[in-house]
């Protein structure tokens, strides 16, 4: 019984670091997304078509709010393999 409980909490907090991993590359391609989509934008604008600069403001947002949320999973990823290696997770 104490080997499966062992072995549960190991695959829990590994599977738990791997979550937190694969959340923080979806939301870094969602701010490479939104990057990619003000630029072009920004590239209408200086064109001359019609884009207002509001569209290249608000993208600009979603995308730093993204690297955001993806710096902060890798960062808590990282925060739970430490807590690992220390033996205090």
């Amino acid at each position: 019984m104490a080997a499966a409980k062992s072995v549960g909490k190991a695959t829990a907090r590994a599977t738990r670091i791997l979550i937190l991993e694969i959340t923080g590359f979806f939301f870094a391609v969602f701010a490479a997304m939104g990057l990619t989509a003000a630029w072009r934008q920004w590239e209408k604008i200086q064109s001359g078509q019609s884009a207002p600069v509001s569209h290249v403001i608000v993208t600009l947002a979603f995308a730093l709010a993204f690297m955001y949320f993806s710096i902060s999973s890798f960062w808590r990823a990282r925060r739970h393999a430490a807590l690992k290696e220390n033996g205090n997770g």
